[in-house]
């Protein structure tokens, strides 16, 4: 093995190590930007007025099918 090929992994291997740490950085950046539109998106849902039930909705199921 000569310095040439050791110095040549070397290199190689930093410049994987930067390529990942890059796409992890802008991974993270996406994700919190996708975050802070769903929290606007949330925040921008208007409040429901409560719905009055009576009280015989949601208990029967209907098995004919």
């Amino acid at each position: 093995m000569n310095v040439a090929s050791v110095s040549s992994a070397s290199m190689n291997l930093k410049q994987s190590e930067l390529h990942s740490a890059a796409q992890t950085k802008m991974l993270r950046n996406s994700m919190d930007d996708q975050t802070e539109m769903a929290d606007q998106l949330i925040q921008d849902i208007p409040q429901s007025q409560t719905v009055m039930n009576s009280s015989y909705l949601g208990r029967n199921i209907d098995m004919r099918a």
